[in-house]
């Protein structure tokens, strides 16, 4: 049931801030006289034909498809570098990355089967280290017990063991032969906040399948925190609670040696060359130990005190610690997003600060050219330093983790979110929730960070979380020259909350965004809820909406003077506290709808108000949006209702099943879709996606997404027929959703796809030499007319010297498409007389060459021409009758010999070339 309204007594205050001279503001009123002064000043466009919209061709069971873009997370697991260091290894969940240090891309990937215990759940890596015995095989171990021996060259698995214990560290060394240690809990509850075991477990049994192994217990432990040998392999080294447990490999029968340390152990590093090793602890203080020694091993069975050195400046906990190949300093790093370098000898510290995220991980390796330092950061990004400069020389980060996600906490529902149409790129939030990412899904990288408020990037002060600002809000022009986004410093004891609005210009040349202008409380102290641009237009102005809690919906003006854009306030509505709950702009931008608790209100751009609807079945509105160029629709929690805005109906309601999350209307077609909130259950989450054409109450289509969104967008461009989407998830992961995701594209932009070649490091090390060039070079011999123009001779050539195949290998074909045919045997039988006519035979082959027509030649243009050859070939005939006469000039003969040439021949060829000249 809707009821028009047709008084005043509903309507805000309309203030305008700048208004017309000489004239009076208008007041808000209703025009109830035909429809064609419904709505005044108002563009009302044709109808859209919802049977070519994209949901006509979808029914009731029509699945959409989904994939991830990117599928890194943080992980605790240290990386891995292959033997050359030319390679490292990513632990993200459940897979294996094997990127390239030099570049960062993904050259292959390990992926685990799933276990018994949950067939379609893969599980998740622990820990990992490369074969002592053999450089090219990895071995990982999972939470649900497995330990998977990997050739990860080939990308296949070769041994699969099952402890039946969740394994949370191993460690091997190659004076152990064929066997590795295993610190696991105790029970199944896949937990580290219990106790644990230490275990030997033999390599030797087990095969393709999942099979049991021989197992050596060695000792109970607190909760595991760290596992290492030293590097002599006679000592094997636990840590866990407030204990260092240490066994002498060659006598395990006896146990653990057990070590107390004042706090909570929380890391652990062994030294490359000697017999000691360090641990750090959660109240940030480093110790080395010098207790695996031949004294240690006297008293047995109660806890000891070792000798230490103890090294302190982190005020938090210690997250990573590592040697250096030279084992002449140590490296540790944590919460407080600083990389401290310790030089063992002297105690010496240098600093690497500001690294962007907390370091989770740190590794130190012999690169290819030079020694580099690996940080792993907590949102995903991998750093590397180089020791001579202490800066970061470069970062791989596919897309950065908020700190909720990486602690594994759950983010708010709803997220900053938007397309950016001219740089085809997504900009969402970034791990420090005062900036912003810049994410092109087409390239599958991450483009820049956005700063929207300098703050202080280190968590903790005192043990307090430090509140930073946070961006809630981002709107984009549909120009894309701009944008706007909302920032807001929380409220504390003493403190009102601080809001800014600022907008930004985009700059072509730089593609980056440059603060244009800032806006200071735009709603007092209290928060805006929306932003809105107005469609871009060639003839009307451009508009920024904006309404917040207090009620007021505020627009400012873009206006050009003297070739500087300027924003300006230009009117403010007034509704009550808490009213207002969105707002939309029409297509063609001559009308906004603001949507309160349970009314919608139409003004035009003079801010009139031309139109109402008053609905007492919409309960609790969230959001509202124009559907093609005549319908608007307006989202409640448990109501749809559409509204006709020429002929003042309400064609349809739709009550879903479940409370509405958000809807998305189509950029150019008279449909939509609406997200219902996901159903979360402990082994598995649902969305429910409603699919409508705006003249019928009954959806296109239902589908189910296995996903939680935080927000959806519209990827497509306005000539695209289809409507793409792409959405964030839970877990900071970029989705793209469609029912045809694969035409996804942009101008000059790749598709995007849901599969592609399964690639290995060993493919990837012959890249560009045989492997490559032998599949798409064809035997056949290229022709003089079929020049090789292929790229592929010049991707032979762009890899190192050392990873191309022997040129032995490619010599044939390499020569074959650079060189031209030789002279045929014909060619070589020719007369004396046959090979001297040289102009005849030019003459033959320029007519049997020809074999299209040329335009008409202007003679005149060309007498100089002629006249030029004629005078350089008589100069060049007068030469070399006076060689020959001279007996000088000789020439090369077919089968290699030199002869002069008779007098006779001569004559008879100069005769010849007289005539023809």
């Amino acid at each position: 049931m809707a009821v028009f309204a047709s008084t005043r007594q509903n309507q805000p205050h309309v203030q305008q801030n700048i208004p017309r001279a000489g004239s009076k503001p208008k007041k808000s009123t209703m025009m109830n006289k035909g429809k064609a002064r419904e709505i005044q000043g108002a563009q009302v466009l044709p109808t859209t034909n919802a049977d070519t919209s994209p949901w006509s061709e979808e029914t009731d069971t029509t699945d959409w498809q989904w994939s991830y873009l990117n599928d890194f997370s943080t992980s605790k697991v240290t990386p891995l570098f292959s033997k050359d260091g030319s390679y490292f290894f990513s632990f993200s969940g459940s897979s294996v990355k094997i990127l390239s240090v030099s570049t960062g891309q993904v050259v292959s990937e390990l992926n685990a089967p799933a276990g018994k215990d949950n067939g379609q759940t893969p599980p998740r890596f622990t820990s990992a280290v490369i074969n002592p015995d053999n450089a090219f095989q990895l071995i990982t171990s999972t939470l649900e017990g497995r330990i998977i021996i990997w050739d990860f060259l080939n990308a296949v698995i070769l041994r699969e063991i099952d402890v039946c214990k969740p394994i949370h560290y191993i460690c091997a060394h190659r004076n152990v032969k064929d066997s590795i240690f295993v610190a696991a809990s105790l029970n199944k509850k896949k937990t580290q906040e219990n106790d644990a075991i230490v275990l030997q477990v033999s390599l030797n049994h087990g095969s393709s399948g999942k099979s049991s192994a021989e197992v050596r217990s060695i000792g109970k432990t607190r909760s595991p925190s760290g596992l290492a040998i030293s590097p002599s392999g006679e000592w094997l080294v636990s840590i866990g609670g407030h204990t260092v447990y240490v066994a002498r490999i060659s006598a395990l029968d006896t146990g653990f040696i057990k070590y107390v340390s004042a706090d909570r152990l929380s890391c652990l590093a062994m030294h490359p060359s000697d017999e000691y090793f360090a641990t750090g602890d959660e109240k940030g203080i480093i110790r080395l130990w010098y207790c695996l020694n031949d004294a240690a091993v006297k008293s047995r069975g109660v806890e000891q005190k070792a000798q230490t050195t103890s090294l302190h400046w982190h005020a938090h906990s210690v997250a990573a610690l590592s040697f250096t190949p030279n084992g002449a300093y140590l490296l540790s790093g944590g919460e407080e997003a600083v990389l401290v370098i310790w030089q063992l000898h002297t105690g010496r510290k240098e600093f690497v600060p500001r690294v962007g995220s907390p370091i989770v991980t740190i590794s130190a390796f012999q690169g290819p050219l030079s020694e580099e330092y690996l940080l792993g950061l907590q949102d995903g990004t991998f750093s590397f330093v180089s020791p001579s400069s202490l800066r970061i020389v470069r970062s791989f980060s596919q897309l950065k983790i908020g700190l909720d996600v990486a602690q594994g906490q759950t983010p708010t529902t709803y997220a900053p979110l938007a397309f950016h149409q001219p740089s085809s790129s997504l900009i969402l939030p970034s791990s420090h929730q005062s900036s912003l990412q810049i994410y092109s899904p087409f390239s599958q990288s991450l483009v820049g960070e956005l700063e929207v408020s300098p703050s202080n990037r280190v968590s903790r002060r005192d043990d307090k979380p430090l509140e930073a600002a946070k961006v809630r809000l981002v709107a984009l022009a549909s120009s894309g020259l701009w944008m706007s986004t909302v920032d807001v410093r929380e409220e504390e004891p003493g403190y009102q909350p601080e809001v800014f609005l600022k907008i930004w210009s985009w700059d072509s040349k730089t593609s980056s965004w440059q603060l244009h202008s800032r806006i200071d409380q735009p709603h007092g102290f209290k928060y805006p809820i929306q932003l809105k641009f107005s469609p871009h237009s060639p003839t009307a102005p451009l508009f920024l909406s904006s309404c917040g809690e207090d009620g007021a919906v505020k627009i400012w003006k873009l206006r050009t003077k003297t070739k500087e854009d300027l924003w300006l306030p230009h009117a403010t509505l007034t509704f009550p506290p808490s009213h207002v709950k969105d707002l939309a702009w029409s297509p063609d931008g001559t009308i906004i709808a603001v949507v309160s608790v349970n009314q919608a209100l139409l003004y035009d751009t003079s801010f009139t108000v031309i139109d109402t609807l008053s609905t007492f079945e919409q309960k609790n509105t969230i959001s509202v949006h124009f559907i093609g160029n005549r319908y608007l629709l307006v989202v409640g929690r448990r109501c749809l209702t559409t509204w006709d805005l020429i002929s003042r109906s309400v064609p349809w309601t739709f009550i879903p099943r479940s409370d509405v999350d958000f809807a998305i209307a189509h950029h150019n077609k008279a449909s939509f879709a609406v997200f219902l909130q996901p159903n979360v259950t402990n082994e598995s989450t649902e969305t429910h996606v409603y699919a409508f054409d705006v003249e019928s109450s009954r959806p296109r289509g239902e589908h189910s997404l296995p996903l939680q969104l935080r927000n959806v967008v519209s990827a497509a461009s306005p000539q695209e027929p289809r409507y793409n989407l792409l959405g964030l998830t839970q877990d900071s992961r970029i989705v793209v959703i469609d029912g045809d995701s694969s035409k996804l594209h942009t101008a000059h932009k790749p598709s995007l796809s849901f599969g592609s070649a399964k690639t290995t490091v060993f493919r990837d090390m012959f890249r560009g030499a045989s492997m490559d060039s032998l599949e798409v070079v064809s035997p056949t011999p290229i022709t003089s007319t079929a020049r090789n123009t292929d790229s592929t001779i010049v991707e032979a050539f762009s890899q190192p010297t050392h990873l191309m195949a022997p040129i032995a290998l490619v010599f044939d074909e390499l020569m074959s498409s650079l060189l031209q045919p030789g002279q045929s045997a014909v060619d070589a039988t020719l007369s004396d007389d046959e090979e001297d006519s040289d102009d005849e035979a030019m003459e033959d082959i320029v007519m049997t060459s020809t074999t299209r027509s040329l335009p008409p030649i202007d003679t005149a243009s060309l007498q100089p021409l002629v006249s030029f050859f004629r005078q350089s070939f008589a100069k060049s005939r007068d030469q070399t009758a006076k060689g020959l006469e001279n007996g000088k000039l000789k020439k090369n003969r077919p089968n290699g010999t030199i002869s002069s040439i008779s007098p006779s021949k001569t004559a008879s060829s100069k005769a010849r070339r007289d005539s023809l000249a």
